[in-house]
C-alpha cells in the first residue's frame, strides 16, 4: 500500500543493517571499540538519516555495498573457505547493482584492495598472521584469490546485466543532470559525513587520535602499554582498514565526476554509498582517542569527541526529519487538499514534478478528478501518465465546476484564462503552490 510507514520501513531497515556490518568491519579491521564507534557514527550521519527516510533504493546499495565489503573481507582473510565468502559477496553486489547500476563501481575499488592485499602479503602489520588475519599469500596463493575474485566480480556484473543493458538503452533518463563543476562536486563530498563544522570536528578528532596513537596510543586496542611510533599508527590504523576504506571513499566520486565532464551522470545520492567508509575512518580516529592507555577513564576522550561530532550535526539532523526535509511537504499539501476538497473538483498538475503527488499521497490528490491525465501510470508504463494536448485539457475545464491547479516551483501564471474561473483561494507550501478555481461568483 502507499501509508508512510509501509513505504518508508525498507529503507530505514536497510540503512539499520547497513550501520551493524559496518560496526562489524570496524571491529574484524581495527578492534571491538573502534567498530562500535564506526556504527554509531554512521548512524549519526544526517545523510543516513535522510536517505533512511527515502523511498528509494539507496538505504538498500549502502547496506549491500558495507555487506559485500565484509564480505569480501572476509574472503581475503580465509582461504580455506574463499569460495564461500566471494560466492555471498558475488549475490550481494550482483543484487547492489540490480539496483543502482552506478554502484558497481565498487568493483574498481575492491580491485584496489585486492591488488593490494596479493602486494602486501606478507606480514608487516606486525599483528594477527598477515595482513588480512589469516596466512601471507604466496604467489600462487596471490593468483588464486585474484582469479577467484574476478570470477565473484564477473558474477555480480551478470546477476545486474539485465539492469545494466536496460540502464543503457535508457540513458536520456539523465539527461536532467548537469556537467559538475569540479570544485563544487569535491566540495559537496563533504555531505558524506555532514555539514562542514561537523566534517571538521571530526578530521580535528582524528587528527589527534593519529598523534595520540603514534605516542602509544596500541594498549586501547588491546595490546601492551607505551608501544608508540610507527608500531601504534599501525595498531590504529592497520594497512587492511586503509586498503579497503580509502579506495572505496575515492573511486566511485573520482569515476563519476570524471566522466561527468564528457557525459554528465552524477550527483551526491549515487555516491551515498561511500558514507560507510568514511565513518569506518571515522571510528577508527575516534577509538585511537581512547587515552591514557589503560586509564579508569580512557573513554572519557572518545565519549566527548563523539559526542561534540554529533551535536554539530543536530541542526541537520532536523532539518532532515522535518516535513519538508526531502523538499517538498507533500503530505501538508494533501492536507489542505482533503480539507477543503468538494465531490466533482478537478486537478490540473502543472509541471514534470507534481504529478507524481497522487502516488505518494491518494486521500487527497488521489481523489481529484485529474483532467489533463490521458493515461494512467499504469497504462502508460511510467510513474506518471501520459498528458492530453492543451486543447483537449482546454475542452475538458469547461465541464467542471472547480479545479485544483498544482505546481512545484514556479507561481503558475494564468492557468485557466478565459474559461470562466475565478481565484477562490491559493497556498504556498514548501515549493508547492495550489491554486483552487471556481466558476460563478463563490467557491
Amino acid at each position: 500500500g502507499p501509508g508512510e510507514l509501509v513505504t518508508r520501513l525498507p529503507s530505514a531497515l536497510a540503512m539499520a543493517a547497513a550501520a551493524a556490518a559496518v560496526a562489524a568491519l570496524g571491529r574484524r579491521l581495527v578492534s571491538p571499540r573502534a567498530g562500535l564507534a564506526a556504527g554509531l557514527l554512521f548512524a549519526a550521519l544526517p545523510q543516513v538519516s535522510l536517505y533512511a527516510q527515502d523511498a528509494r533504493e539507496y538505504a538498500g546499495v549502502a547496506a549491500l555495498a558495507t555487506t559485500g565489503s565484509y564480505l569480501l573481507v572476509r574472503a581475503l582473510a580465509d582461504p580455506g573457505r574463499r569460495a564461500r565468502w566471494l560466492t555471498g559477496y558475488a549475490a550481494c553486489l550482483g543484487l547492489m547493482g540490480l539496483l543502482n547500476v552506478f554502484s558497481l563501481l565498487l568493483l574498481g575499488a575492491h580491485a584496489i584492495t585486492v591488488a593490494l592485499a596479493w602486494w602486501r602479503g606478507a606480514d608487516r602489520e606486525g599483528g594477527r598472521g598477515g595482513i588480512w588475519g589469516g596466512r601471507p599469500p604466496g604467489a600462487s596463493t596471490g593468483r588464486r584469490l585474484s582469479l577467484g575474485w574476478l570470477a565473484a566480480a564477473a558474477g555480480a556484473a551478470a546477476l545486474a546485466s539485465p539492469v545494466l543493458a536496460l540502464g543503457y538503452a535508457e540513458r536520456g533518463t539523465l539527461s536532467w543532470l548537469a556537467r559538475p563543476q569540479v570544485i563544487g562536486a569535491v566540495e559537496g563530498l563533504r555531505k558524506l559525513i555532514g555539514p562542514a563544522q561537523m566534517l571538521l570536528a571530526l578530521c580535528v578528532a582524528i587528527g589527534i587520535g593519529i598523534v595520540l596513537s603514534a605516542l602509544g596510543g596500541r594498549a586501547a586496542l588491546g595490546g601492551r602499554a607505551g608501544l608508540g611510533g610507527r608500531a601504534g599508527l599501525r595498531a590504529a590504523w592497520p594497512g587492511p582498514l586503509l586498503s579497503l576504506c580509502l579506495p572505496w571513499l575515492l573511486i566511485p566520486p573520482a569515476v563519476l565526476i570524471g566522466v561527468s565532464q564528457v557525459s554528465p551522470v552524477y550527483t551526491f545520492r549515487y555516491v551515498l554509498l561511500c558514507a560507510p567508509a568514511a565513518a569506518l575512518l571515522g571510528g577508527a580516529g575516534l577509538a585511537a582517542l581512547i587515552w591514557p592507555p589503560g586509564g579508569a577513564l580512557s573513554w572519557v576522550p572518545a565519549t566527548v569527541a563523539f559526542a561534540v561530532v554529533v551535536a554539530l550535526g543536530v541542526p541537520a539532523q532536523f532539518a532532515a526529519r522535518a516535513p519538508n526535509g526531502h523538499g517538498t511537504n507533500i503530505r501538508k499539501a494533501n492536507a489542505v487538499v482533503v480539507a477543503h476538497r468538494q465531490p466533482g473538483d478537478a486537478v490540473l498538475f502543472l509541471g514534470n514534478d507534481s504529478n507524481y503527488f497522487p502516488a505518494a499521497y491518494s486521500s487527497g490528490f488521489g481523489r481529484l478528478d485529474d483532467i489533463g491525465e490521458r493515461l494512467t501510470p499504469s497504462q502508460a508504463g511510467n510513474l506518471v501518465g501520459a498528458p492530453f494536448r492543451a486543447s483537449v485539457i482546454r475542452e475538458r475545464l469547461a465541464h467542471v465546476r472547480r479545479v485544483w491547479v498544482v505546481r512545484l516551483g514556479a507561481y503558475p501564471q494564468d492557468p485557466v484564462p478565459g474559461l470562466g474561473f475565478h481565484l477562490v483561494r491559493r497556498w504556498l507550501i514548501s515549493h508547492i503552490w495550489m491554486l483552487l478555481f471556481a466558476r460563478g461568483s463563490t467557491g
